[in-house]
C-alpha cells in the first residue's frame, strides 16, 4: 500500500469516530501504529509521518538511533547511526611552536567527525596572577578538506577549548570518513604569572602547557533485525 493509499485510509476510518482522542490502526509501520493522538491532529500527524517514511527516514527513539534506507551494492541496506570515538590523545606544548598529530580512524562508515582540543592554565601563584595561555588547531582530512579554528585563549582560571567539525562526502558503506587525519597543534602565548601591581615587573615565565585532544564521530551501522 503506497503513502497515499495509507493517509486517506488512516483519515477515513479515524474520521468516522466521536471520541476526542484517536488511537491510529495496526497496520501501520512499527512506531506510529497504536499511537493516541487528538482528533484534530490526524491529517497533519499522518501526513508528517508517511512522508518521512517515504523519504526512507524512520526514527528509532527506544534506541536512540536514526534508521535510514541507503543504496549498496546490494540493492538496498537498512542502516543506523551510532556514536563513536578514540582514546583522548594527551600532549605538551611550548609556547610558539606547532606540533603535528597522525590521526588514525579505522571507521570506513564515518559521516561526521569531531576534533576538541582542551586545556588547563595553572594556577595563580598568590600574589601573583597567571596570564592565559594560546591555542589553535588545524586538521586536513582523508578527503584534502582543512579548516583551523582562530588562535583562542582560555579564561582566567578556567578551561580552554577549540574545536572542528567535518562532514565526510560519501555515502554508505564507505563514506570517505575513514583514515588518516592530520591535525596540528597550534600553540601561541603561553601566559606567565605577573604582578597585580601596575609597574611592578616580576613574575616567574611560563613556556608552555599540556592539553587533550578528542575525537568524536558519528557512523553508519548496519541495522539489526530488531530495529527494523
Amino acid at each position: 500500500m503506497n503513502v497515499r493509499a495509507i493517509f486517506d485510509k488512516v483519515k477515513k476510518e479515524l474520521k468516522g469516530t466521536w471520541d476526542a482522542r484517536v488511537t491510529l490502526p495496526d497496520y501501520l509501520p512499527e512506531g506510529l501504529s497504536g499511537k493516541v493522538i487528538p482528533k484534530n491532529q490526524i491529517s497533519i500527524f499522518v501526513f508528517i509521518i508517511l512522508t518521512l517514511i517515504l523519504a526512507g527516514v524512520f526514527v528509532n527513539a527506544a534506541a536512540n538511533t536514526a534508521t535510514v534506507h541507503l543504496p549498496s551494492s546490494g540493492g538496498g541496506a537498512n542502516v543506523e547511526i551510532q556514536s563513536g570515538g578514540l582514546e583522548p590523545i594527551k600532549g605538551h606544548s611550548k609556547e610558539n611552536t606547532e606540533q603535528h598529530v597522525n590521526v588514525s580512524v579505522e571507521k570506513k562508515t564515518v559521516a561526521e567527525i569531531t576534533f576538541t582540543l582542551t586545556w588547563k592554565d595553572e594556577p595563580d601563584q598568590t600574589p601573583l596572577v597567571n596570564q592565559p595561555d594560546e591555542f589553535a588547531i588545524n586538521v586536513t582530512t582523508p578527503w584534502g578538506e582543512s579548516n583551523e579554528t582562530p588562535m583562542t585563549q582560555n579564561q582566567h582560571g578556567k578551561e580552554g577549548k577549540v574545536s572542528l567539525k567535518f562532514k565526510a562526502p560519501g555515502d554508505y558503506p564507505d563514506t570517505g570518513g575513514g583514515g588518516y587525519y592530520d591535525v596540528i597543534v597550534k600553540m601561541g602565548n603561553a601566559g606567565d604569572q605577573l604582578s597585580p601591581t601596575p609597574g611592578v615587573q616580576v613574575g616567574e615565565r611560563d613556556d608552555g602547557n599540556d592539553w587533550t585532544l578528542t575525537v568524536t564521530y558519528t557512523y553508519w551501522e548496519k541495522a539489526s533485525s530488531a530495529s527494523q
